[in-house]
């Protein structure tokens, strides 16, 4: 009886150790993403689209180790891929900002229309399409969203495009 008792145990703790993997303020569908990305830009907030994206810690220790880019022999530091990395999300949410804040959008749906890269532990899904509509029922596709990553059962807008 205790083996069993100490075999629950290890797989009770083991499925804590996971659920405490799952990204803190990561999204459970990209619905959900696409849902949270349409209210902030509604209420012109940059500090809540900062929220959806991977931050600096999960991006150098959970991403890019697994990123091709980041074998030694490119000679590309975590901190020099980061700086770049978040420079262009900048530009480019500040922009999206100029462009789509407060305009009483509604989210319609979410697509992905590239391909799906799998890594060892998440999935980078490329070339996201949020589709939404404005007051006047006019329907508008926002295609500055570039990729997503899924980690577990959990979602994050990682980049962006022109």
């Amino acid at each position: 009886m205790k083996f069993v008792n100490a075999i629950v145990a290890i797989a009770v703790l083991a499925t804590a150790c996971q659920r405490a993997d799952v990204w803190k303020g990561g999204f459970e569908s990209p619905e959900a993403l696409g849902v949270a990305l349409v209210d902030a830009l509604n209420r012109g907030d940059r500090a809540a689209l900062d929220e959806l994206t991977v931050g600096e810690a999960d991006w150098k220790q959970r991403l890019w180790p697994q990123f091709p880019m980041s074998a030694p022999e490119n000679n590309v530091s975590a901190d020099d891929a980061w700086t770049l990395h978040a420079m262009n999300r900048d530009k480019r949410l500040s922009r999206a900002l100029q462009v789509w804040s407060n305009q009483g959008l509604s989210f319609r749906r979410l697509s992905f229309q590239g391909k799906t890269e799998n890594y060892k532990t998440f999935e980078l899904v490329r070339d996201t399409v949020v589709e939404a509509e404005t007051p006047m029922g006019e329907i508008v596709q926002l295609t500055f969203p570039g990729a997503v990553v899924k980690w577990g059962d959990s979602y994050r807008l990682l980049s962006f495009r022109d």
